[in-house]
């Protein structure tokens, strides 16, 4: 059985108040981790990929989950296509080169994309390689 971890995910004004963390739409998505780096299409991402992107994609198909690396307007057509198919999505400056996603990749895994009161939803968890291996 795979070892359960959970992140937090902490807002953090770092230095000259930037922000390191953007909720876009709030919510709780499992999906299997699924890294986009440089020129990698968006088109051959699946409904179960929670998706982290090094960019702000102009578009995306139905997934269970959006991280970006970079900050998100809150009316791109990006954060409007999952706020209306009611998708967890949030920012997180550098996502793509953080060590909780890239050892996550490929797994299942449960995140949570929360508000700035609801420090126990900003989370990451490994789930394990199957939906089974949480039943035991």
């Amino acid at each position: 059985m795979a070892r359960t971890e959970t992140v937090k995910f902490v807002i953090d004004l770092a230095a000259g108040g930037r922000v390191t963390y953007q909720p876009v739409v709030l919510g709780v998505a499992y999906g299997y981790v699924r890294l986009v780096r440089g020129t990698q299409s968006m088109s051959a991402v699946r409904p179960t990929d929670l998706v982290v992107s090094e960019w702000v994609p102009e578009h995306i198909g139905p997934v269970a989950g959006l991280v970006t690396s970079q900050m998100q307007a809150p009316l791109a057509h990006v954060a409007v296509l999952t706020r209306n198919r009611n998708t967890p999505n949030m920012g997180l400056r550098g996502a793509s080169g953080l060590d909780a996603f890239t050892r996550l990749e490929g797994q299942l895994v449960k995140l949570g994309a929360g508000g700035p009161a609801d420090r126990d939803e900003r989370t990451l968890a490994g789930m394990g390689s199957t939906p089974a291996d949480n039943l035991a």
